[in-house]
């Protein structure tokens, strides 16, 4: 079995494998340079936005949910499994 790392390290004559490739680098200089800032405020719109639609997405489900709970046919099922019967004012009637 051949070690490429070990041909690779030899061969390049660089310690970068060993101690890393931001080895000294600056914070400030490498955060600049990557425009963190910038990365920052799309990540925050991003999350936002997708937390946004995932909520509308509930509160559309939920809205589904509630109306075919609360429909007329809804309640006239539920009405005739329990066997409710109501008079002409809309009161129950007693069996």
């Amino acid at each position: 079995m051949v070690d490429i790392s070990d041909s690779f390290y030899n061969a390049e004559g660089d310690s970068s494998i060993n101690e890393g490739i931001l080895q000294g680098a600056n914070v400030h200089e490498l955060m600049r340079s990557i425009s963190v800032d910038t990365r920052m405020d799309e990540l925050h719109r991003w999350v936002v936005n997708e937390a946004r639609n995932y909520a509308n997405d509930i509160y559309s489900q939920l809205r589904d949910e509630y109306d075919e709970y609360a429909s007329e046919e809804r309640f006239k099922e539920v009405c005739d499994i329990n066997g409710w019967r109501f008079d002409v004012n809309g009161y129950l009637q007693e069996e």
